[in-house]
């Protein structure tokens, strides 16, 4: 429904029913296949698309790319935006959401060169749709924006405003913010009619509201009043939420006969349109039903719902696959396990019955037996597979570390050696100058020059012990590998990995910048510590804050400016280390796994996911506590307590 709902707000196309679609279809292919290759023509490809984008994904994909063909000989902006919209849709449906995001930003970006008012609001929209399958408090303020700008003006876009409502309410609902759902599926409900295109989808949604609010009769009514006119109407795409919404509803009320009906009528619809989501959603509340009453149709749908998933959502990052694969492995033995529990309870209770049956009972038993310590090799494998990759990940991670920490080092070090070399090389000349000077007799200039001599001595001298003074702490850092704890200042090595992690990313990337700001605490004594563990959990948290500045920044955000900061407080007898930045933040829904092995949110091969989870295991093992506190779009503060003794 969302995609038919998008379809129509770029062609603005309002009728009370989808009965003439086939006989619209013919008459416009009809046309196609009579009109030059001009915009009339591509204008008829979208309009083709759009019939053919409720009901046959291949088919709208054809004339969306047939259409796409033809403008590149075209200059014809206005049909690009409606065909990149079709386009963006099909992905949406179809599971592929980063394509489908390219596609309407980029229709978004084509409408606000030429200020097309409704292609730009409905460019958010489509962004906003995309959000839904993420997060949908992000989705709502896409979408809250493109609603105000759908009633700017003289006159609001109704059409554009009623499917934002839809969304609207669909994502409160999904954050149990039912109240706030109300507010736009009730205005919805309340203004269309029967001979509404918007009339099936209010019934609809209103209906899937009306049943978390627990109004479970006026739930049903409103839903089967959605399935009866999508049927006339031969709306597969409709009739996939209406259904899924009843068989939900009749889950709760715990009547699975009917629960389990519509829902594989949702699932049947959903596959005839090819809605990958719907298909998602359905087969997931099969396999649940099912899981009582029918165990082999309950893994067949556990089994569709993995497929399609892993089609719409399977990670691509080399080591996630890796333990994808294994938990995969793990819950087909502990199926096979729990099965053959089942079987020995059964066989169990049939003991009473007699010794005769005993005796089989007891060989059943033995074979299971034999069976079970199969099983427990294969585990045992796999969990020697899954130790040895992670063994692997972890050698990764260390000589990454090594390798920031080394671009680091090189920096500080070459910045006194070219002051050294710059001296060394003015003296040589004031030298020869004061040579010549001496040879006329010029002995006070000879003096002069002499003492410009004397001064950059100095400086050199002073360069050289800088770069000692760098050398020397490392190698105190190299000595300090024996796991010995050993009085430290903390604000020093706070500082001194701070500077490390970003001369290291400078020498990587000319471009990067960013403000640091630093507030250490004087008051904090030495504390004991792993020098050098403690600095590579530093240096693991300034990357990452780094890395999270630096994504922001490339979003063309103008006014951002980039920040990291760094302070140091003595609380009690703890010593607590804040490393904060301004970046994108974490999703709340995420925030409890990124100190879990194997965990990332950075592009395949930027992160191999170990570096929070050894940070975490590091500060465990000095006694400390490590924590996060992020909110979406603001920024991170990671703090690091270590106790003082």
């Amino acid at each position: 429904m969302t995609k038919f709902l998008l379809l129509l707000l770029m062609t603005g196309t309002i009728s009370s029913t989808f009965a003439q679609r086939s006989k619209m279809l013919e008459n416009l292919k009809k046309e196609l296949a009579a009109s030059k290759e001009d915009t009339a023509k591509v204008r008829l490809c979208a309009d083709v698309s759009d019939l053919y984008g409720v009901y046959n994904e291949d088919s709208c994909l054809y004339y969306t790319n047939k259409g796409l063909k033809l403008l590149e000989k075209l200059n014809y902006p206005e049909g690009k935006i409606r065909l990149l919209y079709a386009l963006g849709l099909y992905y949406t449906n179809t599971g592929d959401l980063p394509k489908a995001l390219k596609s309407f930003v980029q229709g978004q970006q084509l409408a606000v060169k030429i200020k097309d008012k409704t292609g730009i609001a409905a460019g958010i929209l489509g962004t906003g749709v995309i959000y839904e399958y993420i997060d949908p408090r992000t989705a709502i303020t896409y979408m809250m924006k493109a609603r105000k700008m759908a009633q700017s003006g003289e006159n609001s876009n109704w059409v554009l405003i009623n499917h934002i409502d839809i969304n609207l309410g669909i994502c409160y609902m999904s954050l149990n913010q039912f109240d706030s759902a109300f507010v736009y599926l009730n205005g919805l409900y309340k203004r269309t009619s029967s001979n509404d295109v918007y009339y099936t989808p209010a019934l609809l949604f209103f209906g899937s509201l009306q049943s978390k609010l627990g109004h479970t009769d006026e739930a049903i009514n409103l839903l089967k009043q959605s399935v009866s006119v999508s049927e006339n109407d031969n709306d597969h795409f409709t009739l996939s939420d209406s259904y899924y919404s009843l068989a939900d509803v009749y889950d709760k009320m715990d009547i699975p006969d009917s629960a389990i009906r519509f829902a594989q009528k949702a699932f049947e619809n959903a596959e005839l349109v090819d809605r990958k989501n719907n298909m998602l959603l359905s087969a997931n509340l099969l396999a649940k039903l099912y899981e009582p009453v029918n165990l082999k149709e309950s893994y067949r749908y556990l089994k569709i719902a993995a497929d399609i998933n892993n089609e719409i959502y399977g990670l691509k990052k080399t080591h996630d696959l890796q333990k994808l694969v294994v938990e995969e492995q793990q819950q087909q033995l502990k199926a096979e396990q729990e099965q053959v529990d089942y079987k020995n309870k059964l066989r169990l209770y049939l003991v009473i019955c007699g010794l005769a049956v005993l005796a089989f009972i007891a060989f059943i038993l033995y074979r299971n037996n034999l069976r079970g310590r199969k099983l427990n090799n294969k585990l045992q494998s796999t969990l020697n597979h899954l130790k040895s990759t992670q063994s692997q990940l972890i050698q990764s991670e260390k000589m990454a570390s090594l390798g920031e920490l080394t671009a680091g080092i090189a920096h500080e070090i070459q910045n006194p050696l070219n002051f050294v070399n710059h001296f060394s090389e003015v003296n040589r000349e004031l030298l020869a100058e004061m040579k010549d000077e001496m040879n006329k007799g010029n002995i006070d200039d000879a003096k002069e020059i002499a003492d410009d001599v004397i001064g950059n001595e100095e400086k050199i001298n002073h360069h050289g012990k800088r770069a000692g003074e760098i050398v020397k702490g490392m190698l105190q850092h190299s000595r300090s590998s024996t796991a010995v704890k050993e009085p430290t200042n903390i604000n020093a090595l706070a500082d001194e990995y701070l500077r490390l992690s970003y001369h290291g990313l400078r020498a990587k990337d000319k471009n990067f910048n960013a403000e640091i700001k630093t507030n250490f605490d004087n008051s904090i004594d030495k504390i004991n510590i792993i020098p050098q563990d403690i600095g590579r959990v530093l240096l693991n948290l300034y990357n990452n804050a780094f890395y999270a500045v630096n994504q922001q920044k490339s979003e063309n955000l103008i006014s951002y400016e980039p920040t990291v900061s760094v302070t140091t407080k003595k609380s009690g007898n703890s010593v607590l280390i804040t490393v904060k930045d301004n970046g994108g933040g974490i999703p709340e829904k995420i925030k409890e796994k990124i100190f879990q092995p194997f965990f990332t949110t950075k592009p395949t091969g930027s992160g191999t996911g170990l570096g929070l989870s050894l940070s975490y295991d590091i500060v465990k093992a000095h006694g400390g506590e490590i924590k996060v506190e992020t909110k979406e779009g603001e920024g991170s503060e990671f703090i690091i307590q270590l106790p003082i003794v």
